[in-house]
Parts: structure tokens; C-alpha cells; sequence
């Protein structure tokens, strides 16, 4: 077992103990896969755990559909059927309650997605054996879920964590090491440190280019993500050429109305905008004209998101007419 698995596991309880933002028990559900062996169990419980891998799967197509309250109770479900079966504390409960916390936070339910995420860590810390790389994602999550709480404190220690333990288990150049650089370098722009930022980044670039060299809505986020650190750094031409790299993509992968290749045509237009030369803000104003129809179809006229790209477009017709 790595020496550093241990490492983290007490340093996350470490982390945590005493912090009066996580009082309360947690519950006892990406990483959703069954664990091996699970189509083989035979026995007196094979029914219920029959039933716990159509659940799951139910809750799987569920989730990837958005149908988030279908989904919870298809976790649910699976849960009960697997408690039932005496499955608890078993690598597949932790699969479960990660779903769970998954589904919770999409629906923005955050103090229940926090018992749910805590649950399914707790469950993996006692796995004899241990799975490290489902700890990883599990533990990825629930550092996401601290960042978007905006409790940094405990978000950026576990996101350095997650991928310590990825490059060890998984070597710089697997998929979920690659995830997780991104998240971690996301996570420091938020807190303004740049330069690491730019660094975990260009990493998760680097191993998404290796892994899509034909180009792939994950390298097309990461391309975007990276040229908002470059243009933080007031490295304009650099941090332009990351975004057409990624509206390229987008414009091969994504529909017309994606949300994804929305946010990048605002990035662009923000780049293009900042220049002196009337082409630049005329592409700019195209691009933000786009975005605002595509943001404003989906998410309606109020949306922050849909006023932030509106403005910007206000702004590119004013430059131009002026």
C-alpha cells in the first residue's frame, strides 16, 4: 500500500477535525463505475444485489441526463438494496454515497452532497484492501465541493493531494491525472497564484493533447482555462491563440447552443475587445452577439451569465460607433 495513501488519509482527518463548518455525522455516491467482481456474487443476497446494479445503472443514464431527482432516488435505491444484502462499508457503498454527493451537488444541495462525499471517503479509508485511485476521485470531489462553497482553506490541500496521489498511482500522462491538474490549476487562478496556475494547467493541457490529438471537448476547457491564466498575465497574444485553439473545437463538437462554446466565443470577444484595431473589436462583436443569443436562449434574459455577455456586447458597439 503507498506509504503517501496513508499520508493523506490521516492528513484529511487532520484537516478537517474540529472545523465547526462540518459539525454532524456523515452518512454511513464521477467514480461510478461497479467495482470488479461484481457480476460474479452468487448466494442467498443475489437478488438484492441484482437489484443494486439495475439501480445503479438507471441512476447512471439518470445523471448523465440530468434528470437529477430520478437519479437520487435510483441511488437511493441501490443503497438500501445494498445495506440490505449486507454490502455496507464495502467498496461499492463508497461508489454509491460518491453518486450520491455527485447528484446532491448538481441539484445544489450542498450540506447533504458534504455528508454524502465525507460518507463515501470514510467508507474507502477503511477498505482493507484499499482502492487509492477511487479514493482520488472521491476525495476530488469533495474538494470541488469545498471550492464552490468557497471554503479554499480546505479545498486547495486536498485538490494538491488528489493529484500527489494521481502521479504516484497513475503515472502524469493518465486521464484522471490530467482531470485533476486542471481542477487544481482552476482552483489557484481563483485564488490568484498565477503562477502555479499556469503551471498544473499547461500540464492537464499537455496530457489532453497527448490523449485527443483529434481534439476533445475536455482539451477544449482546458485550453480556455489556461488562456484565462495567460491573459491574467497580460500575455494577450498567447492567451488568443489558446482560444481560437478552443472555439475550433467547440465549433466541431458542440452545437450552435452549447453553453460550453458560448463561454468561450465571451472569452475571445474579451481578448479581441481589449485590441485597438477595428477588425479585432468587429470579430469581437460578432462573437459576443453569438454568445448572448446562445446565453440567453438557454438560460433566459436575467441570468448573470447572460448580462455579463450582454454588456459586452454594449460595450463592443459603443467602441466601435464611437
Amino acid at each position: 500500500m503507498s506509504n503517501l495513501f496513508e499520508k493523506i488519509k490521516n492528513a484529511r482527518k487532520v484537516l478537517e477535525t474540529g472545523d465547526p463548518r462540518l459539525e454532524g455525522e456523515a452518512v454511513g455516491a464521477d467514480g461510478g463505475a461497479l467495482p470488479k467482481g461484481m457480476e460474479e456474487v452468487d448466494g442467498p443476497n443475489s437478488m438484492l444485489l441484482g437489484a443494486v446494479r439495475v439501480a445503479h445503472k438507471e441512476g447512471l443514464e439518470a445523471l448523465n441526463n440530468n434528470a437529477l431527482t430520478l437519479a437520487r432516488s435510483r441511488f437511493t435505491e441501490a443503497t438500501e438494496s445494498l445495506l440490505q444484502a449486507g454490502g455496507k462499508d464495502t467498496a461499492l457503498h463508497a461508489v454509491l454515497l460518491n453518486l450520491l454527493g455527485v447528484t446532491f451537488r448538481r441539484a445544489r444541495m450542498a450540506p447533504e452532497a458534504l455528508a454524502a462525499f465525507r460518507g463515501a471517503l470514510e467508507v474507502d479509508e477503511q477498505l482493507d484492501p484499499a482502492d487509492p485511485t477511487q479514493y482520488a476521485v472521491h476525495l476530488n470531489n469533495l474538494a470541488g465541493l469545498y471550492q464552490e462553497m468557497e471554503w479554499n482553506d480546505l479545498a486547495k490541500p486536498l485538490m494538491e493531494q488528489v493529484v500527489a496521489l494521481d502521479l504516484e498511482l497513475l503515472g502524469e500522462t493518465h486521464p484522471q491525472t490530467g482531470s485533476h491538474m486542471n481542477n487544481l490549476g482552476c482552483l489557484l487562478f481563483e485564488l490568484g497564484e498565477y503562477e502555479p496556475a499556469e503551471h498544473w494547467l499547461q500540464r492537464a493541457v499537455e496530457v489532453g493533447e497527448a490523449l485527443w490529438a483529434g481534439g476533445n471537448p475536455q482539451l477544449a476547457v482546458r485550453l480556455s482555462n489556461l488562456a484565462l491564466v495567460r491573459q491574467q498575465q497580460q500575455k494577450e497574444g498567447e492567451s488568443e491563440r489558446l482560444l481560437r485553439e478552443s472555439l475550433a473545437i467547440c465549433e466541431t463538437r458542440h452545437p450552435p447552443t452549447s453553453l460550453q462554446r458560448a463561454a468561450v466565443q465571451y472569452n475571445l470577444s474579451r481578448v479581441l475587445g481589449a485590441q485597438s484595431s477595428p477588425a479585432a473589436r468587429t470579430e469581437a462583436l460578432k462573437l459576443a452577439a453569438e454568445a448572448t443569443r446562445t446565453l440567453q436562449g438557454q438560460l433566459g434574459l436575467e441570468h448573470p451569465q447572460s448580462q455579463r455577455v450582454k454588456a459586452q456586447e454594449a460595450h463592443l458597439t459603443a467602441l466601435l460607433e464611437g
